[in-house]
């Protein structure tokens, strides 16, 4: 024992801090991934926060934000894979409206890019944690 810690405590320490580096790398490789999608495929993207592509859009997404919600807290069953079925719920939603209604803004691929990531970053974490 090392001042009252274990070395099981310890080496746990050692994993966390590898899955910590391993995500820091892993979002780091995104937003690269991202800048070079931009250049690439000539994206325009828009400044600021998230703008909804017209009124149904932005209404529909509130109604699945808060369908899911509903969901999940009416069946406990469902409470661990609530992010995960709501990043790709919204993620795929949002990626088809900008497809439909600005194809020629590309911006569903980053879209596709992001919700593919934070679905990734849920993977590892639950894998590992």
């Amino acid at each position: 024992m090392v001042q009252g810690i274990d070395k099981k405590q310890l080496n746990l320490g050692k994993e966390n801090q590898v899955i910590f580096i391993t995500l820091i790398a892993f979002i780091i490789s995104i937003i690269v991934l991202e800048k070079i999608m931009i250049n690439k495929f000539n994206i325009q993207k828009k400044k600021g926060l998230y703008k909804h592509v017209n009124e149904f859009h932005k209404w529909s997404e509130v109604a699945l934000i808060i369908a899911l919600i509903i969901i999940i807290f009416s069946n406990i069953e469902l409470r661990r894979y609530f992010f995960p079925i709501f990043l790709a719920v919204l993620f795929g939603f949002r990626a088809f409206i900008e497809w439909k209604y600005e194809k020629e803004s590309k911006v569903y691929i980053l879209s596709i890019l992001s919700g593919s990531a934070a679905l990734s970053v849920w993977i590892i974490l639950d894998l590992f944690l």
